[in-house]
């Protein structure tokens, strides 16, 4: 995708977002910047310039309570995106999506795309005990891997590479993707996300692997407000202790031949 392009996937990006803004401002919903967009907030007052996606996070009890209000107050051209409604949608969290715009991603599920959106993660209480934390990782990850088989998606895909080691790591996941239907393996995964309580101290965002660091529900206690792009957006207020778990020397840029978008876009259409 070229810098042209990527700034206009960018912009409609931004444009959700402050739809999403919109909606929880009016009904009180808590949400927060999170990941690269709010590395980006911090570090270059906006997108990351070689960013190709925008995430934003809640709590569950504020998530719950959008997912609720979203289809009702969400102007008709965006719509949510997750797999209560999409039998092919393999992750936790929801996507909030432009109508009549196209973005095919090379990992995906071509025939499901359907068009630009923002992330909109929920996030997932862990217990204290760090052996237990690995287990239920351990269970989380199994369950997405299997999920995205399911689903038909080819996370082995590298810029129209298949990478053959990770090819092969698959093979295992999709036999399991065989032995279950797809709303027992959502079941069993919202089952497992939701046996610890909100009033548990560790959480994450998501959990795609072993290695996904643990954050603290302190850190959310509040927000303030950084400047991404045009607008401003909440943060959580130890905002730093997040990016430092996450990314180490954050205010550092990575090397020139790591700066890319990471979702591999096949397509691109920005409707009328």
């Amino acid at each position: 995708m070229d810098k042209t392009t990527l700034r206009k996937v960018q912009l409609v990006q931004l444009e959700i977002a402050k739809e999403v803004k919109r909606v929880c401002e009016k009904h009180n919903i808590r949400y927060f910047l999170t990941a690269g967009t709010l590395l980006g907030a911090i570090r270059h007052k906006g997108f990351i310039p070689w960013d190709d996606d925008l995430d934003m996070v809640m709590l569950r009890e504020d998530y719950d309570k959008f997912l609720k209000i979203a289809p009702l107050e969400l102007r008709p051209e965006y719509e949510i995106q997750n797999w209560h409604d999409d039998s092919k949608c393999p992750y936790e969290y929801s996507k909030i999506r432009k109508k009549g715009t196209v973005f095919v991603e090379g990992k995906g599920n071509p025939e499901k795309e359907r068009g630009i959106y923002i992330d909109l993660f929920v996030f997932i209480h862990l217990p204290d005990d760090e052996e237990e934390i690995r287990q239920v990782t351990s269970q989380l990850v199994d369950l997405h891997r299997t999920l995205l088989m399911k689903c038909g998606f080819r996370p082995w895909y590298d810029e129209g590479r298949i990478i053959w080691k990770k090819r092969i790591g698959y093979i295992l996941y999709q036999f399991k993707a065989l032995t279950k239907s797809y709303q027992k393996l959502v079941d069993e995964y919202e089952k497992c996300i939701l046996r610890y309580p909100n009033s548990c101290n560790k959480m994450n965002e998501q959990i795609l692997s072993l290695s996904f660091p643990v954050i603290q529900k302190k850190w959310y206690r509040s927000s303030v407000m950084v400047h991404f792009e045009d607008d401003v957006f909440p943060a959580p207020v130890d905002y730093e202790k997040y990016l430092i778990e996450n990314y180490g020397d954050y205010m550092q840029l990575p090397p020139e031949n790591e700066r890319e978008n990471r979702h591999q876009i096949l397509k691109v259409s920005f409707g009328k």
